[in-house]
């Protein structure tokens, strides 16, 4: 099981986002040690694309998930019910098709902005997560 954050294109996004996400990974202090992507100090998550599988929470993953929106002018999505996309100053784009029919848009002014916005979606979601494997599977 995951909490999941997605890199949502702006219109303002760059053609390949994958490989702009990448590159921003790597301005952004992310590391690959003994094939296990870390943050500068040392939060491992899992990276698809333009998916990030969190299984815990650290502000410098806010961090990473703001120097990465800022550079490739993308929104920032944790998935989750009543989720809220996250814009940086740095996008100036326009939301993809339907996105603000679905979800709220919410400007942060820094990473701290983000990873407080993000840190109590993660921890609904990790409660939620506590109680299923404790409650609904005791066996597992």
């Amino acid at each position: 099981m995951s909490f999941d954050v997605f890199v949502i294109e702006s219109s303002d996004s760059p053609d390949e986002l994958d490989a702009a996400i990448e590159a921003a990974m790597t301005t952004g202090g992310a590391v690959t040690r003994d094939g296990w992507i870390t943050t500068a100090d040392g939060f491992g998550f899992e990276h698809y694309g333009s998916m990030f599988a969190l299984r815990g929470w650290a502000d410098s993953m806010g961090e990473l998930l703001f120097v990465i929106a800022e550079r490739t002018s993308s929104f920032i999505l944790p998935v989750g019910e009543d989720s809220v996309a996250f814009r940086t100053p740095g996008n100036k784009g326009a939301p993809p098709d339907g996105l603000e029919d679905t979800v709220d848009i919410v400007d942060v002014k820094d990473a701290a902005d983000l990873s407080r916005g993000i840190s109590p979606a993660f921890y609904g979601w990790a409660s939620f997560r506590d109680y299923a494997l404790k409650h609904i599977n005791p066996e597992g």
